[in-house]
């Protein structure tokens, strides 16, 4: 199973990607478990260890790019894909485990290039005993 994170601060976001996350899925007969955060605090509150963050950049308290590095610097092994209206903010938003950058206005044509992509690179890894990453061996 595949645990997906949203963390946007829009409903309605959150909304349109679940339901691109869900297609991919079916279309790749992927099992997925979706979880839905509207902060970057809720996110790192719920500790669910999500194998993807499909992560907003601009949010209100902590940034996208504030959680990616706060992700990063605690050692979390997570594939991150950005969506975001600011393409002035690709560069700050580059770092270990980040997939890939969408423009919202591109969601629907984007996203699913880019999930199906991080989906055929997970099933590439193996998890040993419940608890050993093949990426970290």
């Amino acid at each position: 199973m595949i645990k997906i994170g949203i963390c946007d601060d829009e409903e309605i976001d959150r909304s349109e990607i679940r339901g691109i996350c869900i297609r991919i899925a079916k279309e790749r007969s992927e099992k997925i478990c979706i979880y839905e955060y509207s902060t970057a605090k809720d996110f790192l509150l719920d500790n669910k260890k999500e194998d993807i963050l499909i992560l907003d950049i601009e949010m209100q308290e902590m940034s996208g790019v504030e959680l990616k590095n706060k992700l990063q610097n605690r050692g979390i092994n997570i594939f991150i894909i950005f969506v975001s209206n600011h393409s002035e903010m690709i560069m700050s938003a580059f770092g270990l485990n980040v997939f890939g950058f969408i423009n919202k206005n591109n969601l629907h044509a984007q996203l699913p290039e880019v999930l199906s992509s991080v989906f055929f690179l997970m099933n590439q890894y193996i998890i040993l005993d419940e608890k050993w990453d093949s990426r970290k061996i």
